[in-house]
């Protein structure tokens, strides 16, 4: 029996390792099952020896293998990805309490699944060295393979030898600052709506055509950007937000101090004093200084990459998760991340209403949840049909509903003529229960990004990042910024070329990876200063 569940966890790990490979083909998938056979049988008829030496070399890199690799498997069985940047942030940037129940909540499952894996491969190949002859080597060869395709050993070896493409990066040349020429008359509010993981690309399977009905129809009624492609540092929620509102990737702030940043965060878990790219002028800044009142408002805990503090520190005196509630989790939490979304839109009417009420200009942000992998976190009262035994669709429409209220609260208050609309999926989905039907379109994968001006209607096909979208909005809204341009992104209303018409998304993304002189350069204020200092445009 250990033979055969030995067998079966190596011929699982390494299918789902080519699982996004070119090797992915029924030939290299037959033959690994053969192999599979092959190594079951062997183990279980082969004359087992009394104990063996072991070869403490071979088990050593054999472990490490397994405690290197086993973890980034999951990440991609689950996620998608196996970036230890990624897994970086994740560690970094987040409570440990609250992703541990949402890893319960929505997780356990391949959680168990790997767990029971890493086990078996753990002590099923000790076991096997130490009783089959010579098997000892095949464990070391192993060890070996595991460590040297990891991504942590990649990551390791790029801080010492860095990407050649971080060349087609240049601050100097790339960087510009937002040069406001000219303003607008009238100040119009922004209500930004970001939507969990609900990229465009869903409104091109038909299957989901009727779930897409309310986000469909509002894209229609105004101008819409269909060549938003995702790049490295704006693959996960704050990192589309940075990028829509401060026009850059969210690259990791170093890998040193993590211990530093989890004691400061222990004492206040929305303020941390390192602050966040507070050097950065992003589009809350720049309305700060104008008069306007900002407000952000989310369902999970403000605290979970350090949402709250992103946007405390760019011009956001409110905000508001489900930690500004008190009582118990029992008593305040409706799922895994927090409050639902039907809670989250009834704040955001009320707090709608408030800033109405103030009489000043204000720029509000709302980030839903109930389409979030790996099978939604529906409202209690959404009461959509499931579909292929998958809850994103109804999680769609759900959510299309809500924020076609949340449009109509603006018209029912009457300032539609004076207000943006800015509704956009905050990065492509993840791994999810309809993952199948995304994976088809490959490449050509979308952002949403619609912007709902009251007469202003259109579709533009411009290829560019979420980066572009930070000076795309600073346009709509009737600023005048040189060169189209803010910090790295360039209006998708303009004619300059974007970083990705210039240089492909897949090098761009390759050109912020790992990027050292400009992690430093977005996260260190001197270092800023120093390399502005010398930038003339």
């Amino acid at each position: 029996m250990l033979s055969l569940l030995f067998a079966t966890a190596i011929v699982t790990v390494l299918i789902g390792w080519l699982e996004n490979t070119e090797f992915h083909t029924n030939f290299v998938l037959k033959v690994i099952e053969l192999c599979g056979l092959v190594l079951a049988a062997t183990l279980t008829f082969i004359p087992i020896n009394k104990l063996i030496r072991p070869h403490w070399t071979g088990t050593f890199a054999y472990v490490l293998g397994l405690v290197v690799f086993i973890p980034f498997s999951f990440m991609f069985s689950v996620f998608g990805t196996y970036d230890f940047g990624s897994l970086v942030t994740v560690i970094r940037d987040n409570p440990p309490g609250a992703m541990l129940w949402v890893g319960i909540g929505t997780l356990l499952g391949p959680i168990i699944k790997f767990s029971s894996m890493f086990v078996l491969l753990l002590f099923g190949g000790i076991y096997f060295a130490r009783r089959v002859p010579h098997f000892s080597k095949i464990v070391l060869m192993v060890g070996v393979v595991l460590i040297a395709v990891s991504p942590f050993t990649k990551f390791m070896y790029r801080m010492v030898v860095p990407d050649p493409s971080h060349a087609f990066i240049s601050i100097p040349d790339d960087f510009q600052e937002p040069i406001i020429t000219g303003r607008p008359k009238i100040k119009k509010n922004i209500v930004f709506i970001y939507l969990e993981s609900l990229e465009r690309t869903y409104l091109s399977v038909p299957e989901l055509a009727d779930a897409l009905a309310p986000i469909s129809q509002l894209e229609d009624e105004g101008l819409s950007f269909d060549n938003v492609v995702q790049i490295y540092g704006t693959e996960f929620t704050v990192a589309g937000m940075v990028a829509t509102q401060c026009g850059v990737p969210l690259v990791q702030n170093g890998i040193i101090n993590l211990h530093k940043k989890r004691d400061k965060r222990a004492n206040d878990p929305l303020i941390d004093p390192v602050g966040f790219m507070d050097h950065i002028h992003c589009l809350g800044d720049i309305l700060a200084a104008e008069g306007y009142i900002g407000s952000y408002i989310n369902g999970s805990d403000l605290a979970i990459f350090n949402k709250g503090r992103f946007f405390q520190a760019h011009g956001h005196e409110r905000v508001f998760g489900v930690n500004s509630l008190s009582g118990s989790r029992a008593n305040v939490y409706e799922n895994s991340w927090g409050l639902s979304d039907a809670s989250v839109f009834e704040y955001a009417h009320d707090e709608l209403e408030y800033l109405v009420g103030l009489g000043n200009p204000f720029t509000m942000s709302i980030l839903t949840l109930s389409t979030h992998g790996p099978d939604a976190e529906l409202d209690k009262d959404c009461d959509y049909p499931i579909f292929h035994e998958s809850q994103i669709p109804a999680a769609i429409q759900c959510t299309g509903d809500h924020v076609q209220r949340m449009v109509d609260k603006i018209a029912d208050l009457g300032i539609a003529n004076d207000t943006i609309v800015v509704i956009l999926s905050d990065h492509l989905a993840m791994r999810n229960s309809v993952s199948d039907m995304l994976e088809l379109h490959g490449e050509n994968r979308r952002n949403l990004v619609t912007i709902i001006d009251i007469g202003r209607q259109g579709v533009f096909s411009k290829k560019g990042s979420m980066l572009d979208v930070y000076p795309t909005i600073l346009e709509v809204m009737g600023y005048q910024i040189a060169d189209g341009q803010a910090n790295l992104g360039i209006s998708l209303l303009s004619d300059t070329k974007t970083l990705v018409e210039t240089i492909g998304s897949k090098t761009l993304s390759s050109a912020f990876k790992q990027n050292q002189p400009l992690q430093q350069f977005l996260w260190d204020y001197d270092y800023f200063t120093s390399a502005t200092s010398n930038i003339t445009h």
